[in-house]
């Protein structure tokens, strides 16, 4: 199943070379450094929301589109 992951995922994902380039420039931005890796999901800081909502992006995901390259 392992060397068929990569096709699977251009199957069910065909936009996922701009995910991982996304994820990617995210990642970059931070210098690679460890923390958490997630997206705001909902409205910023407000009175009522100090905290925006987060959705925490899964290692596995990360590491994904970090190792990920886009056929030429």
């Amino acid at each position: 199943m392992g060397p068929l992951q990569e096709t699977l995922v251009k199957i069910l994902y065909p936009n996922v070379a701009d995910d991982a380039a996304t994820v990617k420039e995210l990642i970059g931005r931070f210098e690679g450094k460890q923390g958490l890796y997630a997206l705001q999901n909902g409205p910023g800081f407000t009175r009522r929301t100090l905290m925006p909502p987060l959705h925490r992006l899964a290692p596995r995901a990360l590491a994904f589109a970090d190792k990920y390259e886009a056929d030429a």
